[in-house]
């Protein structure tokens, strides 16, 4: 007996574990040393896609993952399959929202965008409150910034305007 599955659903993880699998083996260039931080962004881009393609089968694990994900709270359980597909539009601008991310950390830099990008991203497309949406930017660049800078000795890409190449 086959699990149901959404194809369109689980192109997304296929195709994120297939990165995290391109990254895993990029990282195998550099020597040990240099290529544990690397390795550790493959091995978790694999994981977390291993987890998002296993959360789309109609299966006890599945749905498990699902309600801990919060997927069946949000409408997105197996149950909801003739739910209504996103226009394009709201594909191009979900798709905007990460080029100008990236876009914007190569002009002014990780540490400096990423708190505007969190704030905004959750006020005006997530609809969460100004108060919210500042505190989770705050928190996450504030984690992020300990996470590399602090305890990893990882310098943050400061951007063009700031001295980056």
């Amino acid at each position: 007996m086959m699990a149901a599955v959404n194809k369109r659903e689980i192109g997304a993880g296929l195709v994120v574990l297939a990165i995290g699998i391109v990254f895993l083996l990029w990282s195998q260039i550099y020597p040990p040393r240099m290529s544990a931080m690397p390795k550790l962004v493959g091995w978790v881009t694999i994981v977390l896609a291993l987890i998002d393609i296993a959360a789309h089968f109609d299966t006890t694990l599945g749905r498990v993952l699902r309600r801990i994900a919060g997927l069946e709270i949000a409408g997105l359980s197996s149950d909801s399959e003739a739910a209504v597909e996103p226009s394009w539009r709201r594909i191009v601008i979900a798709m905007l929202w990460v080029v100008g991310y990236v876009a914007a950390i190569y002009i002014f830099g990780l540490l400096a965008t990423t708190p505007l990008y969190i704030f905004l991203y959750m006020a005006v497309h997530g609809r969460k409150s100004m108060r919210i949406s500042a505190l989770n930017a705050v928190i996450v660049t504030i984690a992020i910034w300990i996470t590399f800078e602090y305890l990893f000795h990882y310098p943050l890409y400061p951007g063009l305007l700031f001295g980056g190449q």
